[in-house]
Formats: C-alpha cells, structure tokens, sequence
C-alpha cells in the first residue's frame, strides 16, 4: 500500500550564517503605518490555494485586522539585513518592493517588483510561499524572527530563519532598476 509523502524539506543549519547577515544589519524604520480589513494580497494567495487544490470550492475568507507598512528607507545600492518577529502572527508577508508596487491600490500577488516571503495560516495548517513567481516554500514555518537580505548590485534576496541558523529561500539574479522599499504586513494570531 502506499503511504503519503511529506512535502516538506529538511533545512539544516548554516554556521555563522546569521553572525554575517549581522555586519549588514540596518534598522527599519516603517512609515505609512496603517491598519486594514481589506488585504489582496491574503485574498489572492487563498484563491490561488484553493483553486489548486479545490477548483470548485468558493472561498470565504476571514477578515482579519492586517497592520501594513513600508519602510522609509530606500535602497538603491549596496548590502542590508533586517529581521522581524512573526511569532505571534497568524498571516504575514515581509520583503522589499518597490515604490511603483506600493503606489498601487489592488497589490496584486502578480506584480512586477515584488519580493515577498509570505505566510499563510489555513485550518491550523501554514503554507509559506514566494512572490515572483508565486511558489511553495517547503520548509517549516519559522517560530521567531525572520531575517531578510538584499544584495541590490548581485540582485538577491533571501529569507532566513534566524532561530535555526537555515535559509528560507532566495531570489536570484534579479536585475533592480528602481529603489527598494523594506515591507511588511501582518495579522496577529
């Protein structure tokens, strides 16, 4: 008899992985700070799950409190590294993006110049998944704080869970031609 597989990958610790990402730490400072019930980019990331795994099933999302904001910061050169706590969070997105994409009002999850890591809780069960193309992360979902880094010059983003030392995933070869703006958005559990 068959016996279902776990999708999950293992991700092992990286020594001093996070003792350099550390030489590139900024501090973030967020403006435009708001809170919202509306949330396209949950809704859309609910619709494409279920019409994947349950083409006819019409999904009623819940209507979560999201606080949303943008860095005031820019980066247009250079080396940085900031992290997030999203323990206590149900939903959340984070990454850099940039300034055409946060000028929109729909933020569509097919956007150009989005580079997201976003989590998403469904009947106690959380999916992580990757913008730009959106793709499944098969790892675990982080516990504590979330580390993200941008390379702009070698045009790399990447997620790491900072408690377990281990990458999330990365956005590679990527050519930015505008600045980028630190951005995040959350649901608390």
């Amino acid at each position: 008899m068959p016996q279902p597989v776990d999708p999950r990958l293992s991700s092992w610790p990286i020594t001093g992985l996070i003792e350099r990402l550390n030489h590139f730490l900024v501090p973030i400072f967020f403006e435009n700070e708001t809170t919202t019930c509306h949330m396209p980019l949950f809704e859309d990331l609910r619709r494409w799950l279920f019409s994947r795994d349950h083409p006819d099933v019409v999904t009623n999302a819940t209507r979560s409190k999201y606080f949303l904001a943008w860095g005031a910061q820019t980066f247009t050169c250079g080396q940085h590294y900031w992290e997030v706590d999203v323990g206590n969070c149900r939903n959340w997105a984070l990454g850099f993006c940039d300034d055409s994409w946060t000028m929109r009002n729909d933020m569509a999850l097919d956007s150009e110049g989005i580079f997201l890591l976003f989590c998403i809780k469904e009947d106690n069960q959380c999916r992580l998944f990757s913008s730009s193309p959106l793709s499944p992360q098969y790892v675990e979902r982080p516990l504590g704080h979330v580390g993200v880094f941008l390379d702009y010059e070698c045009g790399v983003v990447s997620f790491v869970n900072v408690a377990s030392c281990s990458l999330i995933c990365s956005f590679l070869s990527r050519s930015f031609c505008l600045p980028l703006r630190p951005f995040l958005c959350s649901a608390p559990s």
